[in-house]
């Protein structure tokens, strides 16, 4: 009986899901699996704190899109910062600095919680977060690529394919670039031997 409803739910973000992919040059496929694999499209923080939104991204997990993403960090220090503390980058500022932009973002853009709203998710602020998962994935993305060329000295797509890429950019997301970094490290060094 359930079923219709279950049905809706998952489908209710597809538009925004198919703007971001195509908006950020993205599979669409990927994007919705990765939102049904980590929530099955129930973005509430409840029941895991410190993950967010449809994605359940972690503080650490911003990392990679304020490093990606430049204008995206220059447009959010501000209203935390002074413009002085605004003037460098975001890998210019202090851990506790990141720490705190990337809070900031996590609460004030992913998380969906909303007591006032009707079963708790603010549907809108759901919709407007799917773009920043997008970006999110972009920028996992390319720091697989410098991953790949920091071991290999050349870009990704010369050692791996297509396919590839996006395993190690879905395994970058969820995982780290700490952990997938070692993996690399440990591939070349095997395929030297």
């Amino acid at each position: 009986k359930a079923k219709p409803a279950v049905i809706a739910w998952q489908n209710q973000f597809d538009e925004a899901i198919l703007i971001a992919a195509k908006e950020n040059k993205i599979p669409a496929f990927l994007l919705k699996r990765l939102f049904a694999r980590e929530t099955q499209f129930w973005p509430g923080t409840s029941w895991l704190i410190y993950e967010y939104g449809l994605g359940q991204a972690t503080s650490f997990g911003l990392d990679a899109l304020f490093q990606y993403y430049p204008s995206f960090f220059q447009s959010i220090c501000p209203a935390i910062f002074t413009d002085d503390t605004c003037k460098v980058s975001y890998s210019g500022l202090s851990d506790k600095n990141q720490a705190l932009i990337r809070g900031y973002m996590a609460n004030r853009y992913l998380n969906a919680d909303c007591k006032t709203c009707e079963a708790g998710i603010d549907i809108a602020k759901v919709t407007a977060s799917i773009d920043v998962f997008a970006k999110l994935l972009v920028a996992n993305c390319h720091q697989v690529n410098q991953i790949i060329y920091n071991f290999t000295e050349e870009p990704g797509g010369s050692s791996s394919n297509y396919e590839d890429l996006w395993r190690f950019t879905l395994a970058n997301y969820n995982a780290g670039s700490g952990c997938l970094s070692d993996s690399v490290e440990n591939l070349v060094d095997d395929e030297k031997e």
